[in-house]
C-alpha cells in the first residue's frame, strides 16, 4: 500500500504507482451489512470489486451470503479487516445519518460519530414533549468514543 497516498490521499506518480491504492478507496466504500463469506474456484473468475470499483480475476474472492449482488476483490477484503469502524444505525429520531446510502444494506465506511442522545422533554420555546436531541457527553467524538469496537456491525 502507498503510504503517502494513505497519509495525504493523493501521490505524485499517480496510476503508474507500484504501490497499491486501494485502501484508501476501500475506506470510503460501501460496506455491505449481510455477512460476507469466502468464494473459491480452480478457474479464475471474472468479477466487479464493490470496495475499489476494479473488474478482478481471481480464483478467491469474497460475496454476500444472502444472495446479493456484493462481491470484494482478496486485497479489498484484506483492507475492511485492518480498518472495519462501526455501521451507521437509523437514527433515534426515524431515518437514516446523513452519511448511509439510500439501501440500508450498504452503508458508508467513514468515520463513527456517537449519535446525539435523544430525549422527550421539551426544548425552550418547543410544544410540549416533542422530542430534541441533547448534544453527545463532552470528551465524546467520533476518535474518543469510549465503546469503539471493529466490528463493523457493533453499536458505538
Amino acid at each position: 500500500v502507498c503510504r503517502t497516498f494513505l497519509e495525504k490521499g493523493r501521490c505524485k506518480y499517480g496510476d503508474v504507482c507500484n504501490q497499491q491504492h486501494t485502501e484508501t478507496l476501500a475506506r470510503l466504500a460501501p460496506i455491505h451489512t449481510h455477512p460476507l463469506g469466502p468464494v473459491s474456484s480452480w478457474k479464475q473468475k471474472k468479477f466487479f470489486c464493490d470496495a475499489c470499483g476494479q473488474k478482478a480475476r481471481q480464483n478467491e474472492w469474497y460475496r454476500c451470503t444472502e444472495g446479493c449482488d456484493y462481491d470484494l476483490c482478496t486485497q479489498c477484503w484484506g483492507s475492511l479487516q485492518t480498518v472495519a469502524l462501526p455501521a451507521p444505525r437509523p437514527t433515534a429520531l426515524g431515518g437514516w445519518p446523513a452519511n448511509a446510502a439510500p439501501d440500508p444494506d450498504h452503508v458508508l465506511h467513514s468515520e463513527p460519530a456517537c449519535a446525539p442522545i435523544p430525549s422527550t422533554s421539551p426544548a425552550p420555546g418547543s410544544a410540549l414533549g416533542a422530542p430534541t436531541v441533547q448534544p453527545p457527553a463532552p470528551g465524546v467524538g467520533p476518535r474518543s468514543c469510549p465503546q469503539l469496537s471493529t466490528d463493523p456491525v457493533s453499536d458505538c
